[in-house]
């Protein structure tokens, strides 16, 4: 729901319900079938309000709550069963203002959890317009990232209910050019967090290690990013180098890859859209196995490097109407972002959607 309160208050409010349940047969279709059965309920609501304090100065207000619920009734791994809930209430405010060639933005939220868990995060960021192209931007924030749910009661999965959540400090800078039909961005960023969750504890029966807290990770980089159209092409790329690494071991971080990024190339024609997508990702240490390993290598379980390619296509009939095909991996490639879980292999996917106009 959007209102428009008066000339200088603009609310949006929102709450959503959604309710997904997974069921798993472990058996192939034999006849003694034993099923698992995985839900989750979560209820969302926000409601922002943004005050025009003149053309060149916003200010945001705002709260959200977010509310999780999972409950595992797996009667296959009897240890995988639980049950248990998150709640997360969130107060925040915001500021934009824009002094001729200077930009200013600054960002304050509060976080309190069902935990017993709450944190005071923000962000401060400053840019400067060189000329009508070039703009150099940076900021300095905070961030605090509760465990969710499955992370702290799902014991057969490696759950945790002594998780504490993460905490990370980031800087960043960035070079941007734009003109009306190119851009090109470069990002030079790093981070530091405490208490990242990751899967280092002990084995949990056959696939999963115990969830824990490493005491500090670190991670720095760079990430370049460019649009181009060209006539009728839209060219679209970015990249990301990076070195993710647990502080006190020195290894790269499981499950983080040191390269990741895309390519995209777009076509538009009369009501039609067509285009192609490609992505990629260097490979990724995965599970700790002490038993297997060698001494001198704590991490031998490696998800490969992977690319995949996608395609797009949509037709809009009228100002209302329009329908979209996209199709994902389409080489039906097998690959693997976390050790002996395999993703989705070829899919299309045809939509249709109405958007009324409201005059």
């Amino acid at each position: 729901m959007k209102n428009q309160i008066n000339d200088f208050w603009n609310s949006t409010m929102t709450y959503g319900v959604s309710n997904m349940i997974n069921r798993n047969d472990y058996n192939f279709n034999q006849s003694n079938i034993r099923i698992g059965s995985y839900q989750t309920s979560q209820k969302d609501f926000s409601w922002l309000n943004d005050f025009v304090i003149n053309n060149n100065q916003t200010l945001l207000l705002g709260l959200q709550s977010n509310q999780i619920k999972t409950k595992d009734e797996d009667t296959f791994f009897s240890i995988a069963k639980f049950e248990g809930s998150r709640v997360i209430n969130s107060l925040l405010a915001g500021y934009t203002g824009k002094f001729d060639a200077i930009g200013l933005q600054l960002n304050i939220r509060h976080d309190n959890t069902n935990k017993g868990e709450d944190a005071t995060t923000g962000l401060s960021g400053l840019s400067y317009d060189i000329n009508p192209q070039w703009k150099w931007a940076g900021n300095i924030s905070n961030a605090f990232s509760a465990p969710t749910s499955p992370q702290l009661h799902n014991i057969g999965s490696g759950g945790n209910p002594n998780l504490k959540p993460e905490e990370s400090n980031s800087m960043e800078t960035s070079l941007q050019y734009m003109d009306s039909k190119k851009t090109l961005r470069v990002v030079l960023f790093d981070r530091e967090t405490t208490n990242l969750i990751e899967a280092t504890g002990a084995r949990v029966g056959c696939c999963s290690n115990v969830l824990q807290n490493t005491a500090k990770s670190a991670n720095n980089g760079v990430e370049i990013s460019g649009q181009a159209i060209l006539d009728s092409f839209i060219f679209k790329v970015s990249a990301t180098f990076q070195d993710p690494i647990n502080k006190a071991t020195n290894n790269q971080l499981q499950r983080r890859a040191e390269n990741f990024g895309s390519f995209e190339i777009g076509y538009a024609f009369d009501k039609y859209k067509i285009g192609s997508q490609a992505f990629f990702s260097s490979s990724t240490p995965d599970l700790p196995v002490t038993d297997l390993c060698p001494a001198s290598t704590p991490l031998c379980r490696t998800n490969a490097g992977y690319a995949i390619a996608n395609l797009y296509g949509s037709y809009t009939y009228d100002k209302n109407w329009s329908a979209s095909l996209n199709i994902e991996n389409l080489f039906d490639k097998t690959y693997q972002k976390n050790y002996g879980f395999n993703t989705p292999g070829f899919g299309a996917f045809l939509s249709v959607q109405y958007s009324p106009e409201i005059k």
